[in-house]
């Protein structure tokens, strides 16, 4: 879209009404905030989070220190109990894709 302007401030005005929220579309601001629930925000902040290299230098140090084999427990164990924690928010929320999930 920015390329189809034919000037300099045409494409900051199109970048502006992407990302800034206006005035005209309340509506849409409105859905657009409904989404960042405090959920959706903590997750967001992890996922940053756990985008850099903060995991692997966690690793390497535990690994220096030669709490390596503990480390990968406790990895694993973290890794089982989000997918325990997804599994239960699956079968609890009211949208289920899983016909059949809780006979």
């Amino acid at each position: 879209m920015v390329f189809r302007a034919d000037t300099l401030s045409q494409g900051v005005g199109v970048l502006k009404a992407m990302f800034l929220p206006s005035a005209g579309a309340a509506a849409v601001n409105a859905d657009v905030y409904a989404l960042f629930s405090p959920l959706t925000l903590v997750a967001f902040a992890f996922a940053l989070l756990l985008s850099t290299p903060v995991v692997r230098v966690i690793g390497q140090k535990a690994a220096a220190a030669g709490k390596g084999e503990a480390c990968r427990y406790v990895s694993c164990a973290g890794a089982l109990a989000l997918f325990a924690v997804s599994v239960l928010w699956l079968a609890a929320s009211s949208y289920n894709p899983f016909i059949y999930f809780r006979f």
